[in-house]
């Protein structure tokens, strides 16, 4: 039953403007001018890692796992990627 429920949602959503928008939707925007200062981006790099640390020490490992990965993923799109696109310029 939600199964049947879930397809016809998604049929409808496809025939809506509104799929356009969630293809185009990023977890973080590299680009964006906020993340301009270096301080700022390692500010939320450590507190990603910061946070899953806390976690694990809560016995919350699951919670951890998440923010442990999206510190590393922030890692590689400010330090790598970020660094990439400003040479290539």
């Amino acid at each position: 039953m939600n199964i049947i429920l879930c397809a016809r949602f998604a049929r409808k959503i496809q025939k809506s403007n509104q799929c356009k928008l969630y293809q185009n939707m990023k977890l973080v925007d590299f680009n964006h001018p906020f993340f301009d200062h270096l301080w700022r981006r390692l500010a939320v790099i450590m507190v990603c890692l910061g946070w899953g640390v806390v976690e694990f020490y809560q016995d919350a490992p699951i919670l951890g796992i998440g923010f442990g990965a999206l510190g590393l993923y922030l890692i590689y799109g400010f330090l790598f990627i970020r660094h990439n696109q400003n040479e290539s310029k």
